[in-house]
């Protein structure tokens, strides 16, 4: 088996970890001599591969060490990239394991959780662009990447930072009657509908800034619940 590229390459003995029920990661990498970008060797390992060596110089009975995810597992692959091919082959496979494997291996794995860069643009284009919510983007992102495990603590950290690029739509003191005029009206809105009272709090509330988005201007929002 070829491949064209090293993330190809990657790629694929990941969602072939994935299947299997491991987790794997980069451990050696060869550069070429003159071209210090390009990648000759490349060995992955299993994630709990070697074992754990403390470097503390204290004592051993006075250390307090916690238990190491460390188990020596001697899986690994040794792929190459010649300068004689156009192509990165696999060199050796050693395709034991010393543990059993892990069905829910993408549930579990924080590296499975984390936001693809494909993600990560629509998450900024929902949160600059469409002024989206939080709960609003978790669904979005929920149905269009089925097969990913979202964080949504990571989910959240990224919508803070794209949100650092918005400009603000008003000034501080229109922005200010605005929300003074929203509250008025939303407790209003609460009083008349009491049965809704958890659905308009608990769901609607939070993700508020993104209904403007929708309606194109955010004074539409507020004469539609007067």
């Amino acid at each position: 088996m070829k491949f064209d590229i090293w993330k190809l390459a990657e790629s694929h003995l990941v969602e072939y970890g994935k299947q299997e029920g491991f987790c794997l990661r980069k451990r050696r990498r060869v550069p070429d001599l003159v071209d210090n970008s390009i990648t000759r060797r490349r060995t992955f390992e299993y994630s709990h591969a070697c074992t754990h060596e403390a470097k503390k110089t204290i004592l051993t009975e006075n250390r307090r060490d916690r238990e190491s995810g460390m188990i020596d597992c001697s899986w690994h692959i040794n792929l190459s990239f010649p300068k004689t091919e156009y192509r990165i082959k696999i060199n050796t496979i050693v395709g034991k394991h010393n543990h059993p494997m892990n069905p829910l291996i993408v549930e579990t794995a924080p590296r499975f959780h984390c936001l693809t860069d494909e993600m990560c643009e629509k998450i900024k284009f929902w949160t600059v662009q469409e002024r989206l919510g939080m709960a609003i983007q978790y669904n979005l992102l929920s149905t269009l990447f089925p097969d990913k495990k979202i964080n949504k603590k990571d989910l959240s950290n990224t919508i803070q930072k794209y949100k650092k690029q918005l400009k603000p739509q008003k000034n501080d003191a229109c922005q200010t009657l605005a929300d003074l005029q929203f509250e008025t009206k939303w407790a209003k809105l609460i009083e008349e509908y009491p049965v809704c009272k958890q659905y308009l709090t608990c769901t609607l509330y939070s993700c508020k800034e993104s209904w403007a988005s929708f309606a194109g201007i955010l004074q539409t929002i507020y004469i539609a619940i007067a």
